[in-house]
């Protein structure tokens, strides 16, 4: 084909009668000679890359697109500052959840900041003030348990008669209770009676704690003498009032078994956590084929303690000047528990809020999701969430994640 030609002539006066002929060929142009010599193999990596390139910029358009529509004018997501703090698809899922982008989800109207879900780490947590467990495997805060080995106030010989008990060789059902896990057989510093020659004989005792306990073990410490015998734990019963008695609340329990003197001190679980003041317990000894004696030096109860625990979030400083919130909270708080969640918005005066609604929290059904309404709060730009964990009752409180819509 022949070349046609061109004729480019300036705009306004500056005219002149120079013909230019645009024409060219691809080695002249930096770069292209050099992709005309590729294999078909480099041709098509090329190809590859340049879809793949092609494929992310559609996917960030997307994610933009998204973001956009869920910004609702002047809304700034603190603790998701991707520039300051290390991000994942867990936060962009909250994010997104508490912008109101998934079912069910809720976005306030007026909202100027989200400040969202503090326990994905210990950068939204204050360490310091806070004496709740941090669990950023399982992302959620434990008002976490101790336990303590408590010895009884009192003992005295159990009545509940399940078993037929034998007479004391030697020492007093009250020595059970007196705090001393030592003596032995022959010197009465326990509570001592024959074992069975063949078969079991028993001894029951009851314990007094002085006032109702969630426990959850029973320890007891003693000595046999004689024979090849065995010593187990029978029965186990609890009562907060000394009337009305629990079911059994153990399996049989060999405490110890073998020749002659052996003492033990052994550590039985009851079936459940229960709350109780007075515990009886039965053991028996035998099957020794000769004369054998058994003691019951001591007995302890492992008391499980919840005591009053914090969470407080980190300080978050923003632009903007607050004086209301709403928060949403998903907790789990058993029968006797107790969650309050306490808030300020100029990082130190915090103010109590109205619960408003609660139900089961959409993406994790295990936890239930308050809604709190703060309104008589000190204004300023510097959030602080707190959380109060008390409980009288048998299990753990748990605060999963947390959203705070701030005006």
């Amino acid at each position: 084909m022949a070349v046609k030609k061109i004729i480019m002539r300036p705009e306004g006066d500056n005219n002149y009668a120079d013909e230019l002929h645009p024409k060219t060929s691809v080695d002249m142009v930096e770069g292209i000679g050099d992709l005309t010599q590729l294999s078909t193999t480099e041709k098509s990596s090329l190809v590859g890359a340049v879809n793949e390139v092609d494929g992310n910029v559609g996917v960030i358009d997307t994610l933009v697109g998204q973001l956009e529509v869920n910004m609702n004018g002047n809304v700034e997501l603190l603790g998701s500052q991707i520039s300051n703090v290390q991000y994942d698809l867990y936060s962009l899922w909250l994010d997104q959840y508490y912008m109101g982008n998934v079912s069910g989800g809720i976005n306030p109207d007026g909202s100027k900041t989200l400040f969202y879900d503090g326990f994905l780490n210990t950068d939204y947590t204050n360490m310091v003030d806070t004496s709740a467990t941090v669990d950023t495997v399982n992302r959620k805060v434990v008002c976490d348990v101790s336990y303590t080995d408590t010895f009884a106030l009192s003992a005295t010989q159990g009545t509940l008669g399940v078993y037929t008990q034998a007479s004391l060789y030697n020492g007093a059902y009250s020595n059970v209770g007196d705090g001393d896990t030592t003596g032995t057989v022959f010197g009465g510093e326990g509570a001592t009676w024959n074992g069975g020659l063949s078969g079991y004989t028993y001894a029951s005792f009851r314990l007094d704690l002085g006032s109702i306990k969630p426990i959850d073990q029973i320890r007891i410490f003693g000595e046999t003498y004689g024979g090849s015998n065995t010593v187990k734990l029978f029965h186990c019963a609890t009562s907060e009032d000394g009337v009305t008695w629990s079911d059994n609340s153990i399996a049989t329990t060999t405490l110890r078994t073998g020749t002659d003197a052996d003492a033990f001190d052994v550590r039985v679980n009851l079936n459940s956590v229960r709350n109780a003041r007075y515990v009886e317990f039965t053991v028996g000894v035998g099957d020794a084929g000769t004369t054998n004696y058994c003691s019951v030096y001591e007995a302890m109860v492992r008391v499980m303690e919840i005591p009053d625990r914090l969470f407080k979030s980190a300080t978050f400083e923003s632009d903007f000047i607050f004086s209301e919130a709403t928060l949403y909270l998903s907790v789990k708080k058993p029968s006797g528990a107790s969650i309050e969640p306490l808030l300020s918005l100029d990082g130190s005066t915090f103010g109590s809020g109205v619960l408003l609604a609660e139900r089961t929290d959409p993406l994790f059904p295990d936890y239930t999701e308050q809604q709190w309404k703060y309104t008589e709060l000190v204004s300023g730009s510097f959030p602080v969430l707190q959380v109060n964990f008390s409980t009288t009752g048998l299990e753990q409180g748990e605060v999963k994640r947390f959203g705070v819509y701030l005006r």
